[in-house]
C-alpha cells in the first residue's frame, strides 16, 4: 500500500555499495525503518544528501503491515535549512533534540502530536533569533510530558 507521509531523519546507515538504511519518524506511522536503493549512484532520482539527520522530508512510502524494513518510493524535502548547517550550536543542539527522540521512541505506532512538537522545536531552531541556552532542556521538558 501507497502512503504519504512526512518524516524525519533520526539515523542513517550505509547498506551494500548504493543503498541506504534509515531510520524516519513519521507522522502517520511512528518509527519506521526503510531501504532506500541507489541513491549514491551518479545517475540517482534521490541523492544521498537528501537523507541527512534532522532533515524533514515529504515520503511516499510502500508500508507492509508484515515487515519490519519497508521501501521507499519518493522523497522530496518539506523544508530546506537557512541556518543549522552554519551554525555550530543550532546544529549541536539540534543533533541533541535528534539523539535523545532516536533513545527514547521505541513503538511504531502513530503519535502525530509528538511528531508536531519534534518538528516545531528543529524548525524554531532554523527560524529564531533569539537566544538558544536553554532551548534543549526546555524540549526534555515538553517531551517529558508525552513519554509520561
Amino acid at each position: 500500500m501507497l502512503l504519504k507521509t512526512h518524516g524525519i531523519i533520526l539515523k542513517t546507515l550505509k547498506y551494500s555499495e548504493t543503498s541506504l538504511i534509515v531510520d524516519v519518524y513519521t507522522r502517520e506511522k511512528g518509527l519506521k525503518k526503510y531501504i532506500v536503493s541507489g541513491v549514491r549512484t551518479s545517475r540517482a532520482k534521490m541523492h544521498a544528501n537528501l537523507f541527512q539527520v534532522m532533515s524533514i522530508l515529504e515520503l511516499v512510502v510502500y508500508d507492509r503491515p508484515d515487515r519490519d524494513l519497508h521501501r521507499l518510493k519518493e522523497a522530496q524535502s518539506a523544508f530546506i535549512y537557512q541556518r543549522i548547517p552554519f551554525e555550530i550550536t543550532r546544529s549541536a543542539i539540534g543533533m541533541f533534540i535528534i539523539e535523545v527522540t532516536r533513545k527514547t521512541i521505541q513503538e511504531s505506532e502513530s503519535n502525530p502530536e509528538l511528531f508536531d512538537l519534534l518538528s516545531e522545536y528543529i524548525l524554531f531552531l532554523d527560524r529564531s533569533n533569539t537566544p538558544l541556552a536553554n532551548v534543549h532542556l526546555l524540549f526534555l521538558i515538553h517531551l517529558s510530558a508525552y513519554l509520561g
